[in-house]
């Protein structure tokens, strides 16, 4: 009987909570909440191809568009690909401009440490790009090579920075040209930190910030890393 009123007593508090719009995952014998807007949000940019995160790695980037939303600064995002994960980042901008950079010709020039080519992921366009976020006031797209392109842009301060490059190069001009950007408290996201595709990242970063106060932290579960200015 007592199992029976606690089966019971389980389901009654997920059809209620279920009715707030939650959807319950189960990963590890545990529980997760997640919400279901935000779900569909998640699965329609899966669905659409235009992001090349995982499910949980759009998370992270949901999550800390949202950590950063009281954090002086705009937003930046190296390496936008067809937009999915810069979709994801306006809609939760609450205000911050959001700069957008990437050659939209593929990769850059790699070197010894990479094991992607110039010209990979060449298969998008900043006019498909521009379509698909909208006629947004608040969005800048700069094409071009990284940091020659961000040449005579008037960025200011920076409290989210989102880096999606997969080269060594890449990653320490976003460092290099960001971090001093940086708003205390700000935090910068990178992709393919511990992808064993993109060794050059993780070497660009463990040599950027050997003698920066900051950690960086492998986030579990996903190939992404995260620093928190400090």
């Amino acid at each position: 009987m007592k199992h029976l009123l606690g089966t019971l007593w389980r389901q009654t508090a997920l059809f209620f909570l279920n009715t707030l719009q939650f959807t319950f995952v189960r990963y590890n014998n545990h529980t997760l909440r997640t919400n279901d807007a935000l779900r569909k949000k998640l699965m329609d940019i899966r669905k659409q191809r235009t992001a090349r995160q995982s499910f949980e790695e759009l998370q992270n980037i949901y999550q800390v568009s949202l950590a950063t939303e009281q954090i002086e600064g705009a937003i930046v995002e190296i390496g936008v690909y067809k937009g999915g994960s810069a979709k994801l980042i306006a809609d939760h901008a609450n205000g911050r401009h959001i700069y957008l950079f990437d050659s939209f010709e593929g990769m850059h020039r790699s070197t010894e440490h990479d094991k992607h080519k110039a010209g990979d992921f060449d298969d998008t366009s900043v006019e498909g790009v521009r379509a698909y976020l909208g006629n947004r006031d608040d969005i800048s797209l700069h094409p071009g090579w990284f940091p020659e392109s961000a040449e005579g842009v008037e960025i200011g301060n920076v409290s989210f920075v989102h880096l999606d490059v997969d080269l060594y190069e890449s990653t320490l001009d976003g460092l290099r040209y960001f971090y001093p950007k940086l708003t205390r408290g700000g935090m910068i996201l990178s992709h393919d930190y511990n992808s064993l595709s993109c060794p050059g990242v993780a070497k660009a970063f463990g040599e950027f910030f050997a003698d920066k106060p900051e950690s960086v932290v492998e986030l579990a579960g996903t190939t992404q890393c995260l620093v928190v200015k400090l």
